[in-house]
């Protein structure tokens, strides 16, 4: 909670009116600012616009923000990484009855998609904050099916992008600024909304908040036998195998390939004999992992000799790459054609949910840095327009369902197991010929709390 009276936190309690005293004081918004010298700016772009709003300054002004949800719309300034962080608490609130005012820098930081996600209205113009504040006091629920018959040719393609279409009334031009005339409101005079780049960005963005999705507690996963996996789990701080990781994870039922575990030349030419041909062989060691080394996994093996001889290939690059690593042996499974390759980190967001983070593992994808975080559980929608935000979302299409599916399961093994848990790594995550996902590596980390628990 923001300290209470305080020079250094002042609560500006300052009621800002515009030239539309028709506003009734339920309509007016609650703006939450982190600095006195920013309210001028935000109470003016709101009078422009005919309206007034009642701003308040906040050390904390997201916590803030949170504090006024009760009373109705509430606006937030966040310019700094701090306030950015708290972003996704609002989950816990109305989120829809909320928009952020986030510095352009911050647009991208993980806890503003999140928030985003969520169905907090994120905005970074000072003009779209206003006119999405003014349609959430006025009550428009979808503005964006609103129409354009009444804008030139000029105004409407400056708002390409918006569906259109009549439910939510009309734009209309009304001097400077682009305004909404209500359907069924033939009384009332049209809303201002400022110009058509703002009513843009603020329109887009209420659709984005609308179409963020909550997922129950019915939706989620609940696995009998979760405590299964403490037996792999206990022990010091670390991280676990590629083996081990994957026992831990198993009660959980995410889609791992038939895998046997191999100590011997000879062991690894039976099993690829097993698995089937073409067989793929991948080195087992909790210090060394053929995610970041490629070369500790041999695929497209087509002979039970090729098997043996590959074993023996990867125990030898393992003692080149490090004398000291320890190293299992090797796993064995059959090889798939795969169409895209992934990396999820799944771990406890500081707000007490989990979350998901997602990125290409090819060596392109990892280039770019593309990658994009999405809250958990989530549903196949929200999967979507997370893959959607990654520059190559084209090469993951009618992914969507059996990646949702993985990090629901995932997700809960985090939520269960937070307590003896710091995170869990799925790399590759990939897809299949068939439209399937599968895990090829994982890696469990284990945190301090056994050590903790003897220490007390």
């Amino acid at each position: 909670m923001a300290a209470k009276g305080s020079r250094d936190d002042q609560r500006a309690l300052r009621d800002t009116r515009g030239a539309d005293s028709g506003w009734a004081a339920r309509q007016v918004p609650t703006i939450v600012v982190p600095d006195a010298t920013m309210v001028d700016e935000v109470t003016a772009a709101i009078a422009a616009l005919g309206g007034r709003a009642i701003t308040r300054v906040a050390a904390e002004p997201v916590r803030a923000a949170a504090d006024a949800a009760s009373t109705g719309t509430v606006g937030v300034l966040v310019a700094d990484e701090g306030a950015a962080r708290e972003l996704p608490s609002l989950a816990t609130h109305d989120p829809r009855r909320m928009v952020a005012l986030v510095a352009r820098p911050l647009a991208s930081h993980e806890d503003v998609v999140v928030a985003r996600d969520v169905g907090v209205t994120i905005v970074t113009g000072c003009g779209a904050f206003a006119a999405a504040l003014t349609l959430l006091a006025h009550g428009v629920e979808r503005p964006w099916l609103a129409s354009f018959a009444g804008l030139g040719g000029h105004d409407q393609a400056r708002l390409a992008g918006i569906e259109g279409g009549g439910a939510e009334g009309r734009f209309v031009r009304q001097g400077p600024h682009i305004a909404l005339a209500r359907r069924g409101k033939t009384m009332s005079p049209a809303i201002p909304l400022g110009d058509a780049e703002s009513v843009l960005e603020a329109v887009l963005a209420l659709r984005d908040a609308a179409a963020a999705e909550r997922v129950s507690a019915a939706d989620e996963l609940f696995v009998e036998n979760a405590d299964a996996s403490l037996e792999v789990l206990f022990g010091p701080a670390r991280a676990l195998s590629d083996p081990a990781s994957k026992a831990a994870l198993a009660p959980y039922g995410l889609p791992f390939p038939t895998e046997i575990m191999c100590s011997s030349p000879s062991a690894a030419a039976s099993a690829a004999s097993k698995v089937g041909f073409p067989a793929r062989v991948a080195l087992a060691s909790p210090d060394l992992r053929f995610t970041e080394h490629p070369d500790l996994a041999i695929d497209g093996l087509r002979h039970a000799s090729g098997a043996r001889d590959a074993y023996r290939e990867l125990l030898l690059r393992a003692e080149l790459l490090s004398p000291e690593a320890r190293v299992l042996g090797a796993t064995v499974s059959r090889s798939a054609v795969v169409t895209a390759r992934l990396a999820v980190r799944a771990r406890v967001h500081r707000a007490g949910f989990v979350v998901a983070d997602i990125a290409f593992a090819d060596e392109h994808g990892r280039a770019a840095r593309d990658a994009t975080t999405l809250m958990l559980p989530a549903s196949p929608a929200m999967v979507r327009r997370a893959l959607d935000r990654l520059a190559g979302a084209p090469l993951l299409a009618r992914i969507e369902e059996p990646l949702r599916d993985l990090l629901v399961r995932v997700g809960a093994f985090v939520r269960d197991r937070s307590r003896e848990v710091s995170e869990v790594w799925l790399e590759p995550v990939v897809r299949l010929a068939d439209g399937r996902a599968e895990v090829w590596g994982a890696r469990v980390v284990v945190g301090d709390v056994f050590a903790r628990a003897l220490g007390d």
